[in-house]
């Protein structure tokens, strides 16, 4: 067992070529399982709240769901040790499981999640033209007020006519 080292008196630290620091790309992470799912290799059910030390990768640099980094975790069955990897998905707020594994349900997405899009579109859009509809008939609504005005001072404007010339030119009738 040695104690001491041995340094020559020409030892010079800055010589030393510099040793390049293992950086690590997968961090690691103790988390809870969001839903049950089952093994893919052994069939083994896995319990939703079961925690495991899982190994988190981020996703890509340019890969983000609404300004989200999306994360991937790997963890391993907990009876056949294989490796099972699931994925965030920041805009359906929940996970998918991309490797090793089988969940109960599939979420409502596809065909459904389309029409409830396009359905959602045709709404915005009838409530858009609902929006220029009522603004065009309140733009006609003021129009023909201002013309009814315009009507009622003519009227009036007459009737002065009439009241001032009927004396002049000696009676009606």
């Amino acid at each position: 067992m040695v104690l001491n080292t041995y340094f020559p008196p020409d030892f010079d630290p800055t010589k030393l070529p510099r040793r390049s620091r293992y950086c690590k790309k997968l961090q690691r992470v103790i988390m809870k399982l969001p839903v049950s799912i089952w093994c893919k290799n052994c069939g083994n059910h896995i319990n939703r709240g079961t925690k495991f030390s899982s190994r988190k990768e981020g996703v890509a640099v340019g890969e983000t769901d609404l300004g989200i980094q999306i994360s991937r975790f790997h963890f391993k069955c907990t009876r056949c040790e294989a490796e099972l990897v699931m994925k965030s998905g920041p805009k359906n707020s929940d996970y998918i499981f991309e490797f090793g594994t089988t969940t109960y349900f599939q979420p409502l997405r596809s065909e459904d999640e389309v029409v409830l899009k396009k359905t959602k579109r045709k709404d915005a859009v009838e409530v858009k033209d609902m929006l220029v509809k009522l603004k065009h008939d309140a733009a006609q609504k003021e129009s023909e007020k201002e013309g009814e005005k315009q009507l009622e001072a003519q009227d009036k404007k007459f009737i002065l006519y009439l009241l001032v010339k009927a004396p002049a030119t000696g009676g009606a009738g």
